[in-house]
């Protein structure tokens, strides 16, 4: 088999695979994951409440995301500053977004939200490539 052909039929084979998938309801596209954890300790051994949570998720992270976004509860750890190992219960904020400007935009508001709200020194981000299917 010579390589000219070789290479047309390896191109054809993607092209029907590529069909194949999206006429059977699987067809994928690129996006980002992101992910933010919001730890619920706020300064002074205090926490943030299930009301308080759940305003803020009703206040910034739905009108930012309109088209979905999952919670799930979390359990982590982090060492500060000092050293000391802290364990604080956290909110995961997971997030299918286009890898684009406004995204990551409204992304770092929800963040920086979050902070000035209850006086948190960070927000974990986790962003990686993904395909995906709805």
């Amino acid at each position: 088999m010579g390589k000219r052909h070789l290479i047309g039929s390896v191109v054809i084979g993607a092209v029907v695979c590529i069909l194949q998938a999206c006429t059977s309801g699987i067809c994928l596209q690129a996006m980002r994951r992101s992910e933010r954890f919001f730890g619920l300790s706020k300064p002074g051994g205090d926490t943030v409440a299930g009301v308080e949570w759940q305003a803020f998720v009703d206040t910034c992270v739905t009108p930012a995301f309109r088209s979905g976004f999952t919670v799930v509860n979390g359990s982590g750890q982090w060492q500060n500053e000092a050293g000391v190992v802290e364990k604080e219960r956290t909110k995961i904020l997971i997030l299918l977004h286009p890898n684009d400007d406004p995204s990551n935009r409204l992304i770092d508001y929800v963040r920086d939200t979050y902070k000035t709200a209850f006086q948190q020194q960070s927000v974990l981000r986790v962003t990686c490539p993904v395909q995906a299917s709805f």
